[in-house]
Formats: structure tokens, sequence, C-alpha cells
């Protein structure tokens, strides 16, 4: 049975690094992406590109706790890469959750 992993943030640089490496070693990932209505999709997943029929795309909101634990339920990983980042500085001093 192979392992699961879910990544946060999938489409970020370092996240698409370990997708892949997780997916040599022969986990089957979950990546957690937000929702973004006004971004071209195609630059949004270009560091993805290369793995996009071989991960599962989740759509999440990470600030929010309930649509965090339901991904988590839902699919079970048997282990969690939380490298998402806050989209503004500020607001991640603001509130560092």
């Amino acid at each position: 049975m192979k392992k699961k992993a879910m990544i946060t943030g999938i489409t970020g640089q370092d996240d698409s690094y370990l997708a892949e490496y997780l997916l040599n070693k022969g986990y089957e990932i979950f990546g957690l992406i937000r929702r973004v209505a006004a971004l071209d999709q195609e630059i949004r997943y270009e560091r993805i590109a290369h793995l996009y029929n071989k991960i599962h795309l989740i759509s999440c909101d990470i600030s929010n706790y309930s649509s965090v634990f339901n991904a988590i339920q839902k699919n079970t990983p048997d282990e969690l890469y939380h490298l998402a980042a806050q989209s503004f500085v500020k607001e991640s001093f603001d509130d560092p959750h």
C-alpha cells in the first residue's frame, strides 16, 4: 500500500520539488491549493505542470480550520508537509496562526 503525503501550497517552488521527490519514492500525493479566480491557471500551475496528472489537487483555505480538517479527514495522509506561505507578510505578524 502506498504511503500518502499531503503538501500545503503545492504550487510553490519548494513544494513542487518535494512532490516530485515523494512521487519518485512511491508516495501518493495530495496537494492543497487555495482558490484564486483572477490568476491565469497556466501560470499558477507551471511549477507542477509535469506532475499534474500524477497528483491530487484539493482546494483548501489553510487559514480556515474546518477546511484543513476536512481535507485531512477525507484523504487520511500518512505525512503532512506544511510549506504554504502567508500571502501578506504584515498579516503573518498580526495573526501568526
